[in-house]
């Protein structure tokens, strides 16, 4: 390249370009099946964004609580992905502490969560019992779902990986208004999820 010659291609983006996710899976006991789940979550995750880490959190209120607002403050993540806890047993919390603490919710995701369970996975009158929950506290963007691997993974898959990159702009401010950009065709380059 000559003086003046400009590149016609962008720098590929760097690892700090990407949103950084950490992955959590809630548990009221020792979970083999969620600690994998974790682990798929975690790959898909690492596929498309800079992966933080993956954590198990003790499926209390307090707990859950405790390392939302630690992650958020501290500025570890930009965004987290919970799995389990949600539904709506003796010892299912995670939406509770979800909910109960977030400064806003993202109101349209556990709709949109159920809708894909009735839709894709013929969940049908089963699927109003699924609980699933969104919401930003402290600029960073927190999704909760369930523990069922193939919904979660697909629910990574279609709802939170094409909104995720919107969701971090509008929670930090960087973006003032959603125009409708989410999804994989629309992200901005450096967003963009990573070739093999």
């Amino acid at each position: 390249m000559t003086e003046g010659e400009r590149p016609t291609t962008a720098p590929p983006p760097s690892s700090r370009d990407l949103p950084r996710v950490l992955v959590a899976a809630v548990t009221a006991y020792k979970s083999r099946t969620l600690e994998d789940l974790a682990k798929s979550v975690t790959d898909d995750v690492r596929a498309v964004f800079s992966m933080v880490r993956s954590v198990i959190v003790k499926s209390e209120l307090q707990y859950i609580r405790q390392l939302v607002s630690s992650v958020a403050t501290s500025n570890e993540a930009d965004a987290m992905i919970i799995v389990g806890g949600t539904g709506f047993g003796p010892f299912d919390n995670t939406c509770e502490a979800i909910d109960g603490f977030v400064e806003r919710r993202i109101e349209g995701f556990g709709e949109d969560y159920r809708r894909l369970l009735r839709d894709e996975f013929a969940g049908g009158a089963a699927s109003l019992l699924a609980r699933a929950t969104a919401g930003v506290y402290s600029q960073c963007v927190v999704f909760a779902l369930s523990g069922q691997a193939t919904h979660v993974r697909r629910a990574i898959e279609v709802l939170v990986i094409p909104a995720l990159p919107d969701a971090i702009e509008l929670a930090t401010g960087r973006m003032r208004t959603h125009v409708g950009r989410s999804g994989t065709n629309s992200m901005r380059p450096s967003l963009r999820p990573r070739q093999p």
